[in-house]
């Protein structure tokens, strides 16, 4: 892959890219791991990856897209994110780029204080990229992530600040509390 920086670009829901993009990988960490043209379209019809609180973009790289990242609740002061690498694309350190793009976008143009992103606990690439990105990881679920054959899966929230993003400085998460007065 070129050396280029990666940027985003707005992602036009009808355009039949979004399709081919989804249907061409699987997603082995996404409730649904193989689209088919239906489900995008199904995905696109409730509103996915366009609609009033939901934007999405393509992370591109040079002409190229390489993946796409969907940014969801923007009504919320705390939005999330759908983050999604092209198969060739993964593994390539190419995540903390997308993420200081994201928070780029949420913290200026969105003017948001804080964006959140959550996967799975067994989806090490990512949580590597959250630490390595100085995201800090504020909770887990046990068995909250089902997939598609029933199984279900602990899932990680991570957390990035405003304050953090413009700092580089990380807010540790308290481990303990005072005791709560009991009634």
């Amino acid at each position: 892959m070129s050396s280029r920086r990666l940027r985003l670009t707005p992602l036009d829901p009808s355009d039949a890219a979004l399709s081919a993009f989804l249907c061409g990988d699987p997603w082995p960490f996404h409730v649904q791991v193989h689209h088919t043209p239906q489900t995008v379209a199904a995905n696109v019809a409730m509103g996915a990856y366009a609609g009033p609180d939901t934007e999405g973009h393509w992370i591109c790289r040079g002409a190229e897209p390489i993946g796409l990242v969907v940014l969801q609740e923007l009504c919320d002061p705390t939005p999330v994110f759908d983050l999604r690498l092209a198969g060739g694309a993964r593994g390539r350190g190419l995540g903390g780029q997308v993420l200081e793009l994201l928070a780029g976008e949420v913290f200026t143009r969105h003017d948001k204080h804080r964006l959140e992103g959550h996967t799975r606990a067994d989806n090490a690439a990512m949580r590597r990229c959250f630490e390595r990105s100085g995201w800090t990881q504020e909770a887990h679920h046990r068995q909250a992530w089902p997939d598609l054959r029933g199984a279900w899966h602990d899932a990680t929230t991570y957390a990035l600040l405003r304050s953090e993003w413009a700092s580089g400085a990380q807010v540790p998460v308290p481990l303990s509390f005072p005791p709560l007065a009991l009634r």
